[in-house]
């Protein structure tokens, strides 16, 4: 199996290697390790990508978005075995955190391999939500009106799902688009 030195499994026999948060650090994307010819891939995490199965099994899962790495999109599902086995599931976006921000992209499930008999695409990740709009100035002389909050940020889209085998399989579910930001409250006026 592979290991975060060399995230590949063996030639032969060996799965990708899978981060986590105790072995992926410094807030940077890494992408799961491809599996060998009968091995599965790893897991991606930070929005790192999963990695592909070789000719037998299934390809691993994108890791979930982080903000400050790729837009906190998640990251897209490893491709599945090149004869048989599905696709990795993709990676939830990162939802805002600032006023007005825009949710991540959900990643893209993997696909089966390119001459796979039995396979199922895999489903895509959610959206992250739209972060919540500003509170609108309250009014400063008496009788003034407040202003308006401003609207909130864009949820992200969803992944798409992947293409399953044309023969035994089915294609992946999309994901879901992330919830838009509620808006903000509007100002307080004066008496």
């Amino acid at each position: 199996d592979g290991t975060a030195e060399h995230p590949d499994g063996g030639i032969l026999f060996g799965n990708g290697f899978s981060w986590t948060a105790e072995t992926c650090t410094g807030g940077l994307a890494c992408t799961g390790g491809n599996g060998g010819i009968f091995g599965n891939g790893g897991n991606g995490y930070n929005g790192g990508n999963g990695g592909a199965a070789g000719w037998f099994g299934r390809g691993g899962d994108g890791g979930a978005g982080i903000l400050g790495v790729n837009a906190g999109s998640g990251g897209r599902g490893g491709s599945g075995g090149l004869f048989t086995g599905a696709g990795g599931n993709g990676g939830a976006g990162a939802a805002a955190t600032s006023p007005m921000g825009i949710g991540g992209n959900g990643g893209n499930g993997g696909n089966v391999g390119t001459l796979s008999i039995f396979g199922q695409g895999g489903t895509g990740g959610s959206g992250g939500a739209g972060g919540t709009g500003a509170t609108g100035t309250s009014a400063i002389l008496a009788g003034g009106s407040g202003t308006d909050g401003t609207t909130g940020g864009k949820g992200g889209a969803g992944g798409n799902g992947g293409n399953g085998s044309i023969i035994f399989g089915s294609g992946g579910n999309g994901g879901a688009g992330g919830a838009g930001g509620e808006g903000g409250d509007g100002g307080d006026g004066q008496s």
